[in-house]
């Protein structure tokens, strides 16, 4: 690539420049299209294996290992959690 921008034709490096900006363009809609539609695809398999843990009701750490948790009560549920929300709203 140093030899084409220093030594090739002019259209080859507009070429790569355009190839370069194209894919950038790309990357940018891809991005915004995964942020606003999914954005648990932009977040790590880390992340996503802990949330799937709480969800399912599991506790635990990376030393000890996830178990049920010991009474489902005190895990807030999503439900739970949404009848707050609306409640304290205005």
């Amino acid at each position: 690539m140093v030899c084409v921008g220093q030594h090739g034709p002019g259209w080859v490096q507009i070429f790569f420049a355009t190839l370069l900006g194209i894919d950038f363009i790309a990357f940018l809609i891809a991005y915004a299209y995964f942020a606003t539609k999914t954005p648990d695809a932009l977040r790590s398999e880390r992340f996503y294996l802990q949330k799937l843990a709480i969800k399912r009701g599991l506790v635990g750490d990376s030393l000890t290992g996830l178990t049920p948790a010991r009474d489902p009560m005190l895990l807030p549920s999503a439900d739970a959690k949404r009848s707050q929300e609306t409640e304290d709203e205005p």
